[in-house]
């Protein structure tokens, strides 16, 4: 993104046949630009907060759903060492 947008600026500033009108015209651009260019930082640390938040909640589910998955191998190797057992007594 160009800061001032130069194109923008000249267009506007074709209006203006004195230097302070000029200047006036010139300071009004700078602040119009000035605004859309922390409206549009604000709604980027927004987008930013969302995505961490989501990043936040992704990582709390896989690290629920490896929890799952370990206890579920606890499980079963459980279950094959009581088997063994059950059959090294026979």
């Amino acid at each position: 993104m160009q800061f001032p947008d130069m194109i923008g600026l000249a267009a506007e500033m074709e209006r203006f046949d004195t230097g302070p009108e000029f200047i006036k015209g010139l300071i009004g651009y700078l602040s119009k630009a000035q605004n859309h260019a922390e409206s549009y930082v604000t709604i980027s640390r927004a987008e930013i907060t969302t995505l961490r938040r989501d990043i936040g909640r992704l990582q709390a589910q896989m690290d629920t759903k490896r929890g799952l998955a370990a206890e579920k191998l606890r499980t079963r190797k459980e279950r094959v060492l009581a088997t063994r057992a059950f059959y090294d007594r026979l």
